[in-house]
C-alpha cells in the first residue's frame, strides 16, 4: 500500500512540474509578443490637429497627410525618417456630413488591421 501512495505523490509532483513548465512557456510567449509589440510601436507618431485636405479622393487625402507629416518632421529637424503609413483617427468632416450615422471608428480599426 505504501508503493501506491508513493506513486500518487510521484504523479502529483510530475503533474505540478508540467504545470509550472507550461506556465513558464506561456509567460515566455507573452513576453515575446509584448517585446514585438513594443518594437512595432516604437516608431509610431501621433500628430494632433493636422489640417484636413480638400482632396476628393482618399488616395489624394492620404498623400496630403503624408506630405504634412514629412514637412512637420523636417521642421523639427528629424532626418532619415521614412513615413510609410498614415492613418487618421477621425474621418474628414466632409465624409462625416455626408454620412453622419456611419461608424467610422470601426473603419479606422479595419484599415489598421489590413496593414
Amino acid at each position: 500500500m505504501l508503493w501506491y501512495f508513493r506513486l500518487i505523490v510521484t504523479l502529483k509532483v510530475q503533474l505540478s512540474q508540467k504545470c509550472i513548465e507550461g506556465a513558464e512557456k506561456l509567460q515566455l510567449c507573452e513576453d515575446k509578443a509584448e517585446d514585438q509589440e513594443i518594437r512595432r510601436r516604437k516608431t509610431n507618431v501621433i500628430a494632433h490637429r493636422l489640417l484636413e485636405s480638400d482632396a476628393d479622393t482618399l488616395k489624394e487625402r492620404i498623400e496630403s497627410d503624408i506630405v504634412q507629416v514629412v514637412l512637420m518632421l523636417d521642421e523639427l529637424g528629424v532626418t532619415g525618417a521614412n513615413v510609410n503609413h498614415v492613418i487618421r483617427l477621425r474621418k474628414n468632416s466632409q465624409m462625416l456630413q455626408e454620412q453622419p450615422n456611419r461608424d467610422y471608428s470601426r473603419l479606422s480599426l479595419t484599415q489598421n488591421s489590413t496593414k
